[in-house]
């Protein structure tokens, strides 16, 4: 639905057309991969606020495993 954010505090609300269920399901396996992202199922959003010392690749694999995933 949305991205919005500042810096690399960014934040992804989700249309209601995804369920909670696959929101817990798709954060679940985000957790098994390595990836440590907020989540709330009550506003329906992923937060992210990545460490300062983040390498561009490993966002950019986030990235990829989460586009994977939705």
């Amino acid at each position: 639905k949305e991205v919005r954010g500042k810096g690399l505090m960014l934040c992804m609300e989700f249309s209601r057309e995804i369920t909670s269920s696959q929101l817990a399901a798709i954060h679940e396996e985000l957790f098994r991969r390595g990836f440590l992202v907020g989540y709330s199922a009550a506003a329906h959003i992923f937060r992210f606020f990545p460490s300062l010392t983040i390498e561009e690749r490993q966002f950019a694999n986030m990235v990829t495993v989460l586009g994977e995933l939705i």
